[in-house]
């Protein structure tokens, strides 16, 4: 069908979630291609619910959006969606609103004519003259690629459709705006804009002043703006956006400069006033490329290894190594970029996607042209020291984490990296970078000295102090940045340093000496000093690969499709990893042994997703496979049954889910005999199906057979063996043999406090559990004990509005009610 519909439903109210069932299941009986998407983790409100959904239409060329109280015309589709189909630069079309009860009262009538407004004049209007308008969240349609191409919908932000709005008229770092309401002279500022996208490649136009600052407000603080106003709009529009941090410089148009200078040098961003078009493009164009040149106000995307911080486990202690893993994927990414097979597919796709992006623009174009026809390993370090499209794009890539463009453009980065190899530096040197700092960010840097950061962009240093120096007297300072002087000490001579190069005489412009770090190289902040002449100096060293810090990253050697795959599987981004192995697997053959390993990721990402009967799929999908090319005893196929057995535990199918328990026993028990380690968790799996039936019996013979293995092969102190204790007395609270119960429950204790730290959350949820039985016993001063005891626990690991939190706090009010 060509038709699919998505119900995002993130209510928590049963009724809600009843009568939605309800709906959905009537319309799929009627023939039509509905689902309904719930998330497990309601994050991101609209946003997230939005971006979640977006991982289903994977084949969707064409995304309408409704809110649940919109009624949409019949003939809504047939009145929007050619639009798209006819005209591919349109990002998305916005249909008006009404007031279904606008006639009611004199209050819902002000609303309509407000509504009216909005829609006929501010939108309609915006849209006829060619300048920013925004999406309203609901009552439109989006181009699926426009949404992926600007970085999808964002959570960071409380206004989720004007966001992706201004995001789609966005993909670079530098671009202009200019506020304009004068009305003359509308063919010579056409051609001057043309003109002005050979410098910089998005311009946009406002006539409205509110509009305009709402617009720049919105931008993130790595943003730069180039601005454009006319004298008579300036003066007073300047004082309030000067002091933004997206502004970079303002240019001001005028008839007679000499009348606007006393007030233009109040205001340093102001870098003139001009008044002839072609002085306006002449001088942007000059001072645009001195900014490529001179590399202040270029974001560079640093991440700094914390050896306290945690996606998963520092706020609650868990036992296990803390990992930082956002330093650990920005440390790997590159990595497996490098590393990793690239296609000429992919090429053509990379390049196919800069047309799209920059087919507005015939410069861009005529040099995308160039790169199309000319580019070769040998030119990459040309085109990465040249002021176009792919330094620019892959740059923002890089910093925002734009995974499509980062994997499409992975020839480009292994290019890069090859150079390097081939032209590196021999000695020891001393480069210096000049940048700006917000003191935020010098604030970060300054509590890390000692550690270790990723510099995650191409970084491009120079020998010549004295030029650094003066590219940092020439550039303008917001109110809240600081002058920098990054000045960097690489000895080649050390193990495991990255590659770095002289590529002066490759670049592609001269003037500087430029030695080049790869992207994702690593250094150390030795020292920051404010140096005499208002700039502060950040010392760094660049750092061996081998550096004891990096060990507990325990990152993997071999980089690869697959390796790649599960990095951005361990960062839980689970959509992106979704569409990553759906794209895996369109370039594999039927018979490839690691599209079982796709298929398995698929089945693993989708269970996490909630989504149990599409996991179930992949993964029967993978056992087919892994049937076909290994033998029926190979361990290798232990996992997919195991996690097929999981998935039918959660659908309650309880026969299935301990049939494929079994099957994987019987080949452990095969291969390794009767007490391996692993058949132990073979015995909690068929326990817990067992348990789930209410087969209490026949579960406490399992979990028996699962310590008594522990016992074997594990001294006391060791955490699975306080895990089956656990599970034990919890059999035996069922079987209401309460002093057995108590028995194992603290053994467990007693074994989690010897290994765990003492506000540990498997130590709550024992106390908890004791206090239960305690509980059922009706010994109600003993359970109030332990329930206080894990509530002390909750309260220091987690978050007071946490459920665990609230629902032991209500239980122990109920508690209190019963002595």
């Amino acid at each position: 069908m060509r038709l699919f519909v998505q119900v995002l439903d993130d209510s928590t109210d049963e009724r809600a979630i009843a009568l939605v069932d309800q709906c959905v299941d009537k319309w799929s009986r009627n023939g039509i291609q509905i689902d309904t998407i719930r998330r497990p983790i309601r994050e991101g409100f609209k946003a997230g619910s939005m971006q979640h959904g977006m991982t289903f239409m994977t084949n969707a060329a064409y995304i309408v959006i409704f809110d649940a109280d919109f009624l949409p015309t019949a003939d809504f589709l047939l009145q929007t969606v050619p639009t798209l189909i006819q005209d591919p630069l349109v990002a998305f079309v916005q249909a008006r609103w009404t007031f279904t009860n606008a006639k009611e009262s004199f209050l819902t009538r002000m609303q309509e004519i407000w509504l009216n407004f909005h829609h006929k004049c501010e939108q309609e209007g915006s849209y006829r003259v060619s300048v920013f308008f925004g999406f309203n969240g609901t009552g439109g349609v989006w181009r699926t690629s426009a949404i992926e191409q600007c970085g999808g919908w964002q959570c960071d932000t409380l206004v989720e459709d004007m966001d992706l709005s201004f995001r789609a008229h966005l993909n670079e770092t530098y671009f202009l705006i200019w506020l304009d309401n004068a009305t003359g002279n509308i063919q010579k500022k056409q051609l001057t804009q043309v003109e002005l996208r050979s410098s910089i490649h998005y311009l946009k136009i406002f006539s409205d002043e509110e509009l305009c600052e709402n617009y720049i407000q919105s931008l993130s603080n790595d943003d730069r703006v180039i601005f454009i106003i006319n004298a008579q709009l300036g003066k007073k529009f300047i004082p309030r956006i000067h002091q933004l941090s997206q502004i970079t410089s303002i240019y001001v148009f005028c008839v007679d400069k000499s009348k606007h200078e006393a007030w233009a040098n109040q205001y340093n961003k102001i870098k003139c006033l001009v008044s002839q078009y072609d002085e306006l493009v002449s001088q942007i164009g000059y001072d645009q490329k001195r900014r490529i040149t001179a590399k202040t106000d270029e974001p560079i995307s640093i991440s700094i290894l914390d050896e306290n911080r945690t996606n998963t486990s520092s706020t609650t202690q868990e036992y296990s190594t803390t990992i930082d893993y956002d330093f650990a994927y920005s440390f790997s990414l590159v990595n497996c970029l490098v590393k990793m097979k690239s296609f000429y597919s992919e090429k053509r796709q990379f390049i196919k996607l800069c047309e799209n992006i920059y087919q507005e623009n015939p410069n861009e174009l005529l040099i995308l042209e160039e790169f199309t026809k000319e580019y070769s390993s040998l030119k990459a370090l040309s085109w990465l020291t040249r002021d176009s499209f792919i330094h620019r794009l892959i740059n923002k890539a890089i910093r925002i984490k734009n995974f499509h463009i980062l994997f499409l453009s992975r020839f480009y980065f292994q290019d890069i990296y090859q150079q390097l190899e081939k032209n590196k530096c021999l000695k020891a040197i001393r480069v210096y970078r000049s940048y700006h700092l917000s003191t935020n960010q010098l604030d970060l840097l300054k509590n890390s000295i000692e550690k270790i950061i990723s510099i995650n962009s191409f970084f491009l240093t120079n020998l010549n102090r004295r030029q650094s120096i003066s590219y940092l007297k020439e550039s303008i300072l917001n109110d809240d940045h600081h002058s920098i002087l990054f000045e960097i000490d690489a000895d080649p001579r050390l193990n495991g340093i990255q590659s770095f190069a002289n590529i002066t005489s490759l670049s592609y412009s001269m003037g500087e000496q430029i030695v080049l770090f790869m992207s994702g190289s690593l250094f150390r902040i030795i020292n920051i000093q404010h140096d005499n002449n208002s700039f502060v100096i950040i010392q760094l060293k660049l750092c061996s690969q081998n550096e004891q810090d990096l060990n507990i990253l325990k990152l993997s050697e071999q980089f690869d499709f697959i390796s790649f795959g599960q990095l951005i599987i361990d960062r839980k981004l689970f959509d992106q990893a979704q569409i990553y192995y759906n794209y895996l697997i369109a370039q594999m053959s039927d018979d490839d042994v690691d599209m079982s390993i796709c298929y398995d990721a698929l089945g693993y990402i989708l269970s996490e997703k909630h989504q149990y009967n599409s996991s179930l799929k992949w993964y029967e999908k993978s056992l087919v496979i892994k049937k076909k090319l290994f033998v029926p005893y190979d361990s290798r196929i232990i996992s997919t049954y195991n996690s097929i057995a999981s998935l039918h535990l959660t659908n309650n199918d309880y026969n299935r889910a301990l049939t494929f328990y079994e099957k994987a026993f019987k080949i452990l028990q095969q291969k390794y005999g009767d007490d391996h380690i692993r058949l132990a968790e073979c015995y909690n799996n068929m326990a817990m199906v067992h348990k789930h039936q209410e087969q209490y019996r026949e579960a406490l013979n399992l979990y028996n057979q699962a310590s008594s293995i522990y016992q074997k092969h594990t001294i006391d102190n060791n955490i699975n063996l306080a895990l089956s204790y656990n599970n034990v007395g919890l059999v035996y609270r069922h079987l209401t043999e309460y002093d057995l119960a108590l028995e194992y429950c603290d053994r467990s204790l007693k074994t989690y406090e010897s290994i765990l730290p003492l506000k540990h959350s498997l130590i709550a949820m024992t106390l908890e559990n004791i206090a239960n039985i305690y509980y059922d016993k009706e010994d109600f001063n003993q359970a109030l004990k332990y329930y206080e005891k894990a509530a002390k626990i909750y309260r220091h690991i987690l978050p007071s509005t946490h459920p665990d939190v609230l629902q032991i706090r209500l239980i122990i009010k109920k508690t209190e009610a019963k002595i």
